[in-house]
Order: structure tokens, then sequence, then C-alpha cells
């Protein structure tokens, strides 16, 4: 790996803060950075800024919402998914999903946010940039080919976002903060 590329960091205290500092050009979301900043070791991106969110309160939590439905917030790990008693009881699927990425030292610091935006992987574009380099670029990347489908017109990178499925069975909504204001889609 590479080491980290040049960039500024920035650790906004509320949404409002977050959203501003994320609207610069260049600007990346860092929460629990489990798969960012690996990328960003392979080279795969040189962001000029870094946003810390760890700081937005807003962000992270579980909460029981009177009409029965559950908020989780981005900036929550997936420890703490796994673990919540309430989402254990009445969505055991979610609990479950999170319980089984990775590894327990994974689990602490990586969010909820962070495992569903996560970029898309491949054993051809996940690698150092010397071997990207020696291997020729794909199509995701500076190149003019999939290695995966080499034929192909198109990137066959997967999603890997584990939590997304068990999320999406459960009629799961994303609300998304941005500087046009806010938006509520289903996952």
């Amino acid at each position: 790996m590479n080491l980290l590329p040049d960039f500024r960091t920035q650790r906004p205290g509320t949404l409002a803060e977050a959203v501003s500092a994320l609207s610069a050009d260049g600007a990346r979301a860092l929460a629990g950075g489990t798969d960012l900043l690996p990328n960003l070791r392979r080279g795969l991106g040189e962001p000029s800024t870094l946003v810390d969110l760890s700081a937005v309160g807003d962000l992270a939590g579980v909460a029981l919402l009177p009409d029965g439905s559950l908020r989780i917030g981005a900036g929550t790990s997936l420890e703490a998914i796994a673990e919540h008693a309430a989402i254990r009881a009445g969505w055991p699927v979610v609990a479950s999903a999170a319980a089984l990425v990775a590894g327990p030292t994974h689990r602490v610091a990586a969010t909820l946010g962070g495992n569903l935006c996560q970029d898309t992987r491949c054993v051809f574009y996940n690698q150092s940039e010397w071997w990207r380099s020696g291997n020729g670029y794909c199509l995701k990347h500076k190149g003019d080919k999939c290695h995966v489908v080499v034929k192909s017109d198109r990137c066959y990178a997967t999603y890997h976002g584990d939590v997304a499925p068990a999320l999406m069975v459960q009629g799961a909504r994303a609300e998304i903060q941005g500087p046009s204001g806010q938006r509520v889609i289903p996952l």
C-alpha cells in the first residue's frame, strides 16, 4: 500500500456544517474509514479534503419512533446495530447482517452509512497503483476495458454493502441531506 495522499481535514459539529463542507470540490466524507482509507492507500482517489463526520451527533444512534418504526443514523457503528436489543428483537435480519460484516474490530469502526455507500469492488481495481498500471488500467479507472469481462464496454465491479439487502427487504428508506435540502428515498 502507498502513503496516503495529501489532504486537508475538516471536522464539522453540525449536519448543516457537514453538508457545506462536503459541497466543496474534492471533499469526501469520512466516518469509520474502513473502506475509504485503504482505498486511498491503494491510490484510488485523491480527495482535497476529508470531512470527518464523527462530531456530527445527529448522524449516530438508534431510535424507536412513535409509529413503531426504527431510525438508524448513518454514523452508527455496525457493532452497535448488531448488538442493539431492539434491533435484534424487531429486525433480527438487520442485526444479523451487521454482525456478519468483517471481524469485530472492523465492526467497531465501520458505520452504516459507510457500508451502504462504499465503492464497488473488483480484484483488478482494488489493487495498488503499481499493480493497476502494470496490468493496464480498467474501465473503472483510467482504462478502456473491463478485465473481468474483457470484451465488455461496461465495468463489472460489484457492490459489497452487506447491510443493504437486509434493509431493503425491510422496506428501509434513506434520509439524504444535501445543499438543496432533504429528501427521502427507498433504499
